[in-house]
């Protein structure tokens, strides 16, 4: 009995795993690759083989991206296009691992815990493309070259008439990086928050609703929104001193991890209301009418988005749940 338990677990970690690489391979799925595992983690609780298998598909993935091209890889350009390249998925990797290691600890800070891994990951790189500028530079260059390529392809001006009339491609391309730099954090949290939140509201036995009471009653500390208070006054006050780009990313990218963290207190908040009358409604079912409104109506996106945050922070002073 204990030897076909023992390959069951195997045979089911050996299938996670395949679908991760697979799911990474086929590549308009790979923000999702860590899923698999991160459900198989959920399920059977082994936390060694999640880490173990973790680590290897981490190195699977290094060697499937870097082999093709090692031939290449002193161009600066190819070298920082990589780098950029393989900077989500070892997001995803990494904040799964810390996750598994922080499975004793309440969601909240497993959460907070494997996003910090994605900021000290963008201080590395800071470093590292500051050291190194002919890599920044040649990433610049490449990414230049391809937007001209693509304006022309679309037949979009960059001088004198069109759709960016007046505005040069690097002056766009400056604005793009900058804009994109300012949402590295809270994008790269909210990729890894979806397939968190995908394993965690898979239930182990069909009708088990621990997930959605989990959801209801998840509560930011009070504590907490004057640090989402101070990082957008810090935001607003980039306005009147004029930060350098060091210091607005940095602001910018905490503030809207913040709005993160309140969009989903917002989400809870959301579904306790929605549950007072009608108990049919789980966390995964309103969280995928959200993420569907938001990706595909214009308009009412941007009041989700800000909606969500400002609902959740002002249960600080009003009573949503009781």
């Amino acid at each position: 009995m204990a030897i076909n338990i023992t390959n069951s677990k195997y045979r089911n970690l050996g299938i996670a795993f395949a679908f991760s690489l697979a799911l990474y391979i086929l590549g308009f799925t790979s923000f999702f690759f860590v899923l698999p595992l991160l459900i198989y983690f959920n399920q059977s609780g082994q936390r060694e083989q999640s880490l173990a298998s973790l680590a290897v598909l981490l190195v699977v993935v290094l060697l499937f991206e870097i082999i093709p091209i090692r031939d290449n890889l002193s161009d600066a350009s190819n070298f920082g296009l990589l780098s950029i390249g393989l900077f989500l998925p070892i997001v995803l990797i990494g904040c799964s691992i810390i996750w598994v290691l922080l499975s004793d600890y309440r969601l909240l800070v497993r959460y907070i815990g494997s996003s910090a891994f994605i900021a000290v990951l963008m201080v590395f790189g800071g470093i590292y493309f500051s050291s190194h500028p002919e890599v920044g530079t040649g990433i610049d260059t490449a990414a230049i070259s391809i937007m001209d390529t693509l304006f022309t392809d679309m037949g979009l001006q960059t001088s004198t008439t069109g759709v960016l009339a007046g505005t040069s491609t690097t002056e766009f391309y400056s604005l793009v990086k900058e804009v994109m730099m300012m949402m590295v954090l809270p994008l790269s949290a909210v990729i890894f928050g979806f397939n968190v939140f995908m394993s965690i509201a898979t239930p182990k036995y069909v009708g088990d609703d621990r997930f959605d009471r989990r959801v209801v009653a998840w509560k930011l500390p009070e504590t907490m929104v004057w640090v989402f208070l101070t990082a957008w006054l810090l935001v607003l006050l980039d306005q009147l001193v004029d930060y350098n780009s060091i210091i607005r990313i940095a602001v910018w990218n905490f503030a809207l991890f913040m709005g993160v963290l309140y969009s989903v207190q917002g989400l809870a908040i959301m579904l306790y209301r929605l549950n007072l009358k009608n108990h049919r409604w789980s966390a995964l079912k309103l969280f995928v009418l959200v993420a569907f409104l938001t990706m595909l109506l214009q308009g009412l996106n941007i009041v989700i988005v800000i909606g969500l945050p400002v609902l959740g922070v002002t249960e600080t002073w009003v009573t949503y749940r009781k």
